[in-house]
């Protein structure tokens, strides 16, 4: 299969999962959790890095589900 179909499948399975009112709420529970719209300063660099990879990896999911 070709990548660009890969993807666009992948996309669809994100979409059909993620777009139910309980994909909606685990959506909403991953934005909180994972800094979405939350400071994510640190002294520590190492915790401000663990957040930018929790960020990195919701903005991925919302990359997908956008059309």
């Amino acid at each position: 299969m070709e990548r660009a179909q890969e993807l666009k499948d992948l996309k669809d399975n994100y979409k059909a999962a993620l777009n139910t009112p309980a994909g909606k709420q685990v959506v909403n529970d991953l934005m909180e959790k994972c800094y979405f719209a939350k400071r994510m300063y640190d002294d520590n660099p190492n915790v401000l890095y663990f957040r930018e990879g929790r960020r990195d990896l919701i903005l991925y999911i919302l990359n997908l589900l956008q059309d």
